[in-house]
């Protein structure tokens, strides 16, 4: 005779009888910092049950990469651009500079 488990993830509502589709969850609150609430227990410790889905979903998780990240080569146009970029930059900020002097002498 089999015991049939269903687990349900506390924040989404999600069902599963697969014990590996959910984390567990430990959130802490501190309440000694709120003003003018009197709390006996300064601070609070809660468990959560959380579908995998949802606990990537909230960031509770890192997604698993299947892959090495590789570094992507600028593309010839990509440095053209960034140096029309920079080149746009400097005369710019000849430009404010010197009119800047001639404000300053006359």
């Amino acid at each position: 005779m089999a015991i049939v488990t269903t687990y349900v993830c506390d924040v989404s509502g999600k069902t599963g009888m697969d014990r590996k589709d959910f984390i567990d969850v430990k959130i802490t609150a501190d309440n000694s910092n709120v003003e003018g609430v009197n709390y006996s227990n300064r601070i609070l410790i809660i468990q959560k049950l959380v579908h995998i889905d949802a606990a990537r979903k909230l960031g509770l998780v890192v997604a698993e990469t299947k892959e090495d990240v590789q570094p992507q080569t600028p593309t010839f146009e990509s440095q053209i651009a960034s140096l029309m970029k920079q080149w746009a930059e400097e005369i710019a900020y000849e430009a404010a500079e010197s009119a800047a002097m001639s404000a300053r002498h006359g």
